[in-house]
C-alpha cells in the first residue's frame, strides 16, 4: 500500500510542472526517508523465489506485458550482460540473448545485440511456440533491425529489416521510431544512432506495421494524425512521441500512448485505441495522465490513469462503449504499478516506498481481494534510466510470475511459483 500521504502526492503533482527541480528534491527526499525507515532485510516472499539463471552475470527480461517462458513451458528467454546495470546502457557494449531449457537447465547464447535498454531490453518476445524475436543494430546499414531465432535448432531463422515493438504471433509487428524515442525518453530508446529529429515534421513519423511473413513495413498512423485528433493548446510547439504499443489478444486492435512535452519539460498523456490497419482511431483517456495499462480480453483495458471521479488509480475501460469505471475502491490506497491479467487475477507492483522496498501484489477481480506476494529492496544507486522495476509477468498457465529485481545487489531475473 502507499507509504506516501495525500499532501506528498499533491506536492509531487505540483512539482511535475518543474521536472528539473522535482528530480533534485525527489532524490534528497528519498535519501532522508530511507535512513529514517530502512529495514534489516532485502526481500520477503510468501512463495518460492528462484533465480532463473545460474550465471554470475546480471540478467533481466524487460517489460511486464510478455512472458519469458514459451507457451509449452519448455524454454525461457532472457538477456545477460557483463556491463554493470548501475551504469546507463552503452551502445559500445553488447548484451547476450540467452535461451534456457526449462527441463535441462542448459543456458545457451543464441544472439547478441547492441540495441537495448534496461527497462525493455531488446523487446525480446516469443512469436510462436518455438520462435522468438529481438532487436539489434546493424552496423553495415546503420539501422535497427530484428532477428527471429528458432529455439529448437538454436539458430537464426530470419532477419527482419525493421525493429519491432510489439508482435501478433509470427504474423505482424508494430513499431515506432526508436531514434525519436531515445531523444525524448531514453529509458526506452536505443543509443546507436545519433540523428537530429525535426520535431516540427510529424507527418513522416508514427506507428509502422511490419509484415513478418514478407518482411515489409508501412506507416499506418502518423504522429500528425494523432495530434489532429482533438488537439489542445499545449500541443502547439511541443515535442510529440508515441509509445507503449500493446496489441489486443486477438490481434485486431492495439492501444498506444500519445505524449507531448512543452517548454520546461512538463509532460501530457493521452491513451488511444486503433485497429491493426491504423483506422478507427479512438481517444479513450485524456485527463492528462496515463501510466501503465494492459488488455483484459479484447474489449477492456485496465490501466493506472487519472480521472475526475477518483483521481489517480486503476480503472477499467470498455473500448466499445467508452465507459471508464474505477477498478476497485480497495485499490485507491495503492500507487502506480505495472498490471497484468491472467483470467480473474491481476498482478501489479509498486515503486520503492520510504524503505526502498517495492511490493508485489495479486488482485482477484471477482472477489475484490488483494494479497501481497512479496517485497523487494532497491538501492538508491539505481535511479532514472538504471532503475529496476519489478515488471511482473505471468507465464502462460498462470502458475509462475517472473520479475526483474536488484534486491541482492545485481539485476537478476527471478521466477515465483504460485501454483499452490
Amino acid at each position: 500500500m502507499s507509504n506516501f500521504n495525500r499532501l506528498e502526492r499533491v506536492l509531487a503533482r505540483f512539482l511535475s510542472y518543474f521536472p528539473g527541480v522535482k528530480n533534485t528534491i525527489k532524490r534528497i527526499y528519498q535519501f532522508i526517508n530511507y535512513y529514517l525507515y530502512k529495514k534489516n532485510y532485502n526481500h520477503k516472499v510468501n512463495y518460492s523465489l528462484i533465480e532463473v539463471s545460474t550465471s554470475s552475470q546480471e540478467t533481466f527480461f524487460g517489460y511486464y506485458d510478455k512472458s519469458p517462458e514459451n507457451i509449452e513451458g519448455r524454454y525461457i528467454i532472457f538477456q545477460r550482460t557483463s556491463l554493470s546495470t548501475l551504469k546507463k546502457p552503452n551502445s559500445k557494449y553488447e548484451i547476450e540473448i540467452i535461451l534456457k531449457g526449462n527441463h535441462t537447465g542448459t543456458e545457451s547464447v543464441v544472439g547478441k545485440s547492441h540495441a537495448y535498454n534496461w527497462q525493455q531490453g531488446t523487446k525480446l518476445q516469443w512469436i510462436s511456440k518455438n520462435e522468438f524475436i529481438y532487436n539489434f543494430f546493424d552496423k553495415k546499414s546503420n539501422t535497427y533491425k530484428s532477428k527471429v531465432i528458432d529455439a529448437v535448432i538454436q539458430k537464426e531463422k530470419q532477419i527482419i529489416n525493421y525493429p519491432i515493438y510489439d508482435c501478433f504471433k509470427d504474423e505482424y509487428a508494430l513499431s515506432l521510431n526508436f531514434i525519436r524515442l531515445n531523444q525524448l525518453r531514453p529509458d526506452y530508446g536505443y543509443r546507436n544512432i545519433d540523428k537530429e529529429i525535426n520535431y516540427e515534421n510529424n507527418l513522416d513519423d508514427g506507428i509502422f506495421k511490419i509484415n513478418l511473413k514478407i518482411n515489409t513495413s508501412k506507416m499506418i498512423l502518423s504522429i500528425q494524425d494523432v495530434i489532429n485528433f482533438s488537439p489542445v493548446k499545449t500541443m502547439t510547439g511541443a515535442k510529440h512521441k508515441l509509445n507503449h504499443i500493446m496489441i489486443s489478444p486477438n490481434g485486431d486492435e492495439f492501444i498506444f500512448m500519445h505524449r507531448w512535452l512543452i517548454s520546461g519539460g512538463k509532460r501530457f498523456d493521452r491513451l488511444f485505441v486503433c485497429d491493426q490497419k491504423g483506422q478507427n482511431l479512438k481517444l479513450i483517456s485524456d485527463e492528462g495522465m496515463v501510466s501503465h495499462c494492459c488488455w483484459n480480453g479484447n474489449n477492456e483495458i485496465i490501466g493506472f490513469l487519472r480521472q475526475k471521479s477518483h483521481g489517480d488509480s486503476f480503472y477499467r475501460i470498455n473500448i466499445r462503449n467508452n465507459m471508464i469505471d474505477l477498478l476497485s475502491e480497495k485499490l485507491l490506497n495503492y500507487n502506480d504499478g505495472h498490471p497484468s491479467v491472467f483470467k480473474n487475477h491481476m498482478i501489479f507492483d509498486s515503486y520503492p516506498n520510504r524503505s526502498r522496498l517495492k511490493h508485489l501484489y495479486i488482485y482477484n477481480i471477482v472477489t475484490n481481494e488483494v494479497r501481497e506476494i512479496g517485497e523487494f529492496y532497491e538501492s538508491l544507486k539505481y535511479f532514472n534510466e538504471t532503475r529496476c522495476d519489478l515488471h511482473p509477468k505471468w507465464n502462460c498457465d498462470g502458475k509462475k510470475i517472473f520479475i526483474d529485481s536488484v534486491h541482492e545487489g545485481k539485476r537478476k531475473l527471478y521466477k515465483i511459483n504460485i501454483d499452490s
